[in-house]
C-alpha cells in the first residue's frame, strides 16, 4: 500500500534537529544575550531550550542573537522549537488553530494541497511530488511593510530554506528537494488577481511564504 505523503513529510519535519552551538554570549544586569549561527524562526515570547532547560526569548538582537531574562552560565547548545505541522482544508485548519495556544502554532507549516504525484513502481525513488506548502506565523506590524518583512516574512523564508537544505543531511525520506517556487504573503488570505489579498483565509492575521517544491521521495526501505 502506498504511504500517505503527508505522513512522510510530518515524520521528516519532526526528525529535523533544530539545535545549534552557541557562538558567543554575554550577561548584563541579569539578561543573557546569546549568539547562534541562524535565528531561523525564533521570535520574542517563544520558548527556547538551552542546555536542556526551557527559557523564554525576551527579544531578538540583529540577525543572529537573542536575549533571555536570566543569568545563564556558559551556555553550549540552543534548540529552537520544532514548527507545528498541519495538513487539511482551510476550514479544518481554521478550527484546529482556534484550539491551539499561540506558542504551539508559532510558527506552523501547512501542507495545503498536493498538486501532482508521479508514482514509480520500480527504481531508486518511490515517487515525485509537488505539494503546496505554507510557512506561516502571526503577522506583526502590518502597517510597516519594511519592518514586517524583517520580522515575519524573512524568518519564514529562512525556515523554509533550512528545511529544504536539511535534506542533504538526512537521506532517510527524500533524495532531492533542490528546486522550489516561493511566494511571499505579507497579509495571508484569499488572493484575487490584480487586487491582492482580499480576506483572511484561516481566520487569523498571518504572514509567511508559500512554496511549491518538487520532491523525490525515497521508498520505505530507505527510510528504515
Amino acid at each position: 500500500m502506498l504511504r500517505r505523503f503527508e505522513n512522510i513529510l510530518q515524520n521528516y519535519i519532526n526528525d529535523i534537529d533544530f539545535s545549534q552551538d552557541v557562538v558567543s554570549f554575554s550577561e548584563l544586569d541579569g539578561v543573557t544575550t546569546i549568539q547562534i549561527s541562524k535565528l531561523l524562526h525564533a521570535r520574542d515570547g517563544q520558548y527556547v531550550d538551552i542546555d536542556g532547560q526551557q527559557y523564554t526569548i525576551a527579544a531578538l538582537v540583529g540577525s543572529d542573537s537573542f536575549t533571555v531574562e536570566s543569568v545563564i552560565v556558559d551556555p553550549k547548545i540552543v534548540t529552537l522549537k520544532t514548527p507545528t505541522f498541519l495538513y487539511g482544508t482551510p476550514m479544518a485548519i481554521q478550527k484546529k488553530l482556534k484550539t491551539m495556544e499561540w506558542r504551539e502554532k508559532s510558527p506552523f507549516i501547512w501542507l495545503y494541497h498536493i498538486v501532482w504525484e508521479d508514482i514509480y513502481r520500480k527504481g531508486p525513488i518511490e515517487r515525485k511530488v509537488q505539494p503546496i506548502l505554507f510557512f506561516l506565523d502571526a503577522a506583526d506590524k502590518l502597517e510597516d511593510t519594511e519592518d514586517h518583512f524583517d520580522i515575519v516574512i524573512d524568518r519564514m523564508r529562512n525556515l523554509a530554506e533550512f528545511i529544504y537544505e536539511y535534506v542533504e543531511k538526512d537521506w532517510k525520506y527524500f533524495e532531492d528537494w533542490n528546486k522550489y517556487r516561493q511566494i511571499s504573503h505579507a497579509d495571508f488570505g484569499k488572493f484575487v488577481a490584480d487586487q491582492g489579498h482580499k480576506s483572511d483565509l484561516l481566520g487569523e492575521k498571518l504572514s509567511g511564504v508559500e512554496t511549491r517544491p518538487e520532491i523525490d521521495v525515497l521508498p520505505p526501505f530507505a527510510c528504515e
